[in-house]
């Protein structure tokens, strides 16, 4: 099935490219500059860039060809009146040919050997640009000389009509093909098929105005005092419809002027194709520009959407973290490879901004690679770096920018040949995580050369805060006597990784956790309660990791689903603490911390003496938590409101005993520094 949608998807974009090259050939020659035989304006060489430059396979430039050909001998049968039928035959196939050749050559000489790519970035545009400028001369030179080999042109006008035609195929590709190659590769579904209601509407109603502006249909408009007017759909289009919209307009606008011309009789060619293509130049700059600056303030959202989507893939990784120690100590060198290499691929698998990277350890004074992507691993364990040149301080995670430099000093007389091998890149990540006695496993995750992707402050952040994670949890591994101190720094790091996606999720736990704290202080004697109870305020609410973030940062009321969505996070964040050795004590608590007094609670429905005392008192600390902070459909409590509440909820949703405890405490100011804190 996956197979036939491309394979139509293939025969669709074909049969586009034959159309709209065959349609506007004729449509170019309505623009003809007299005696020289050439258009200042000429979509045609723009629709064939397009397709050209996007789909690089030998069936598009075919179907290219033919398009251009079928419109040269349309037009010159029917349109031009040529009487000749041979004329238009080798004509239409010099001029096709020697358009579809330009395209292809420079285009495979910019796409391979200077690395273009259609992304918004200035060498991108410098070269789609000059691209067209070369396209358009070759094309004009060529097919100015076959005419005038053929007689067709004189040779007193061989040099205007090269100026006009490189003229108009320039503006042809800048106001045409270079938008059809932007909405080709950055549309998500560029072809007929998704083209909703009101995009449809949308030209219809481009079409109608060009008409009533064009015709003069109504007194008071006419196209040469009222074009601004035509800025509005420029606006609307950039703003709600994709990148197509912009070649469809531009052809909705030249279309309809062919065919309702609103210049008078006997104005001078040049001045009204100037005219239309100087327009067309202002509104193809307009549409790009919106859409790019819009593009760029977006990419903070992209950001957010990019951590969501890391997120996800934390949920996953922090399992395989949480087992990484289920066999004991890090003691053995094997082992301790093991260990390395499925850390790094954990953290490779969080990124998809990461193109390459490589795990190493250092021993003996040399780098020994254990697991790269993209890289040669074998050549690079039989070259000797120099260490002193390679080793940075790595107490956190560095951001390198000239890699290729640093490369070149540490491997000195092996740089060619690892050049040869390896992919060059622009900057790359290294950090170091001590993962046992005597062995440090060292990552580099790196960007390509060509890409123009980058490390951002933001990603920065979350590499040093996981860099952080990592080494506090291989401390706890090997340093269990030291496990309340450890276990600290192990969870504030959790909080912290958590906190660069919901910074009001850690608040409210160290809310949750030093209330818990408090009332377990007064319930129980033994300090073991009293520090679990601690730790599972602060992991309470660890499962929204595996939640989507529009869910958990919204704020009005949740929908039935969405609510149903949240109720996960009590199971999830208690089978991540299980799996590890050093948090999995605290799994129940986590599991149960919305569970109620009245069996209404979830996941399980505990109801009265089914719920441990202690998850009783954590279940209620949270509740108190939330009802002290403000949200926009129910603001922050004052003591006293919570007081109420509590009295209100008794033998409800709270355990009868921990309201009696929790009023008591209340009362004498247990949440008055709280408050203050806010």
């Amino acid at each position: 099935m996956m197979k036939e949608r491309l394979a139509s998807l293939v025969r669709v974009r074909r049969a586009l490219a034959f159309l709209t090259c065959a349609v506007s050939v004729p449509m170019g020659h309505a623009f003809t500059l007299g005696p020289h035989e050439a258009s200042i304006i000429w979509p045609a060489i723009g629709f064939a860039f397009g397709f050209l430059f996007v789909y690089r396979e030998t069936q598009m430039s075919a179907a290219a060809f033919l398009g251009l050909y079928v419109g040269y001998h349309v037009s010159g049968q029917f349109i031009a009146g040529t009487e000749e039928l041979g004329i238009v035959i080798i004509r239409g196939f010099l001029s096709a040919s020697t358009t579809v050749l330009s395209i292809v050559l420079v285009r495979e000489f910019v796409i391979r050997l200077m690395q273009f790519r259609w992304v918004l970035h200035i060498k991108n545009v410098l070269l789609a640009l000059g691209s067209a400028l070369v396209i358009s001369m070759l094309a004009a030179a060529a097919g100015n000389l076959a005419l005038f080999s053929l007689g067709l042109v004189a040779w007193t006008n061989v040099l205007p009509s090269f100026i006009i035609w490189t003229t108009g195929d320039f503006l042809g590709i800048v106001n045409f093909g270079i938008p059809l190659a932007i909405a080709l590769t950055l549309d998500k579904r560029p072809f007929l098929p998704s083209f909703s209601t009101s995009e449809v509407g949308f030209y219809l109603a481009l079409a109608l105005f060009s008409f009533l502006i064009y015709n003069e249909a109504v007194p008071v408009l006419n196209y040469f005092e009222h074009k601004f007017l035509f800025f509005p759909f420029v606006v609307i289009a950039a703003i709600y419809f994709p990148f197509r919209s912009l070649v469809v307009g531009s052809f909705i606008f030249m279309a309809t002027m062919v065919l309702w011309s609103p210049f008078p009789e006997g104005i001078e060619h040049i001045d009204y194709t100037l005219d239309v293509n100087i327009f067309l130049v202002v509104v193809t700059v307009t549409f790009l520009t919106i859409r790019f600056v819009g593009m760029l303030l977006g990419r903070e959202q992209e950001e957010l959407r990019a951590k969501e989507e890391r997120l996800d893939r934390l949920v996953d990784s922090m399992e395989n973290l949480f087992t990484l120690t289920s066999e004991g100590p890090v003691v053995e060198q094997d082992r301790g490879e093991i260990l390395s290499a499925k850390i790094f691929r954990m953290i490779f698998r969080l990124f998809d901004r990461i193109d390459y990277g490589a795990c190493l350890i250092v021993e003996d004074g040399r780098l020994r690679y254990i697991d790269t992507v993209g890289y040669d691993i074998d050549f690079l364990n039989s070259i000797r770096f120099d260490i002193e040149a390679w080793k940075e301080k790595l107490d956190e995670p560095l951001h390198m920018k000239d890699m290729e430099d640093r490369l070149r000093r540490s491997l000195k007389e092996h740089y060619d040949e690892y050049r040869s091998k390896n992919p060059a890149i622009k900057e790359a990540i290294m950090m170091s995580v001590n993962i046992g006695e005597g062995i440090r496993c060292e990552m580099s995750f790196d960007i390509r050369a060509d890409s123009d992707r980058h490390f951002t402050p933001n990603m920065l952040d979350y590499f040093k805060t996981l860099n952080n994670l990592l080494n506090n949890f291989f401390e706890a591994e090997t340093s269990i006597h030291e496990y309340e101190e450890t276990r600290s720094h192990l969870v504030e790091s959790l909080l912290k990784t958590i906190a660069l996606f919901d910074p009001g999720m850690r608040r409210h736990s160290k809310h949750v956790a030093t209330l818990a704290q408090e009332f377990a202080k007064v319930a129980f004697a033994d300090e073991k309660s009293v520090s679990e109870l601690y730790w599972a305020g602060i992991m309470h609410d660890i499962g929204k990791v595996g939640i989507p973030g529009n869910i958990v940062r919204k704020q009005g009321r949740f929908t039935v689903s969405e609510y149903e969505t949240m109720k996960e996070h009590a199971e999830l964040g208690a089978e991540l603490l299980s799996a590890s050795d050093v948090l999995g004590e605290l799994s129940t608590y986590v599991r149960h911390h919305h569970e109620r007094y009245d069996g209404t609670g979830y996941p399980d429905g505990l109801k009265e003496d089914e719920m441990p005392f202690e998850t009783a008192i954590l279940a209620m600390a949270e509740a108190i938590a939330a009802m002290m902070e403000d949200f926009p459909c129910s603001p922050a409590l004052t003591p006293q409101e919570i007081i109420r509440e509590l009295h209100r909820e008794r033998g409800r949703q709270f355990h009868p005993k921990a309201v009696d405890l929790a009023i008591e405490m209340i009362e004498d100011g247990l949440l008055d520094d709280i408050f203050e804190e806010q």
